[in-house]
């Protein structure tokens, strides 16, 4: 049984390889690794940040990550609807384990509860 918890600026690399992993599985598989070492900065560098506008939660498998939910928070001119203009996204990474599908979603429905198992 695996436990989601929240990731950490050590995740980032693993994180950047479940993005390639799931851009490839929507778009085909694509050569250009280029973009990722200024990802992984970006992440180590926004995780390290507890009160940031990203934060991310991620089930652990032998020899790296499983799956992961990443939110941001984005501010935008407040209106009738949204005074204060807070909006957010989630984004989701898996591996390509048939076993470990489904993950993410565990994940994201479960992220106000970051210590409980995720297969339950």
């Amino acid at each position: 049984m695996s436990l989601a918890r929240r990731a950490t600026p050590d995740d980032a690399e693993e994180l950047v390889r479940l993005r390639k992993v799931m851009q490839d599985s929507y778009l085909g598989p694509h050569p250009d690794v280029s973009w990722q070492p200024a990802a992984i900065e970006t992440l180590r560098r926004r995780l390290a940040d507890p009160d940031g506008d990203l934060t991310a939660f991620v089930v652990e498998r032998p020899g790296g990550l499983a799956a992961c939910v990443v939110g941001t928070i984005e501010y935008r001119l407040g209106g009738p609807g949204n005074p204060h203009g807070v909006s957010g996204q989630v984004l989701s990474g898996r591996s390509g384990r048939i076993s470990e599908r489904g993950l993410a979603w565990c994940i994201a429905r479960r992220r106000k509860e970051p210590t409980r198992s995720v297969g339950d």
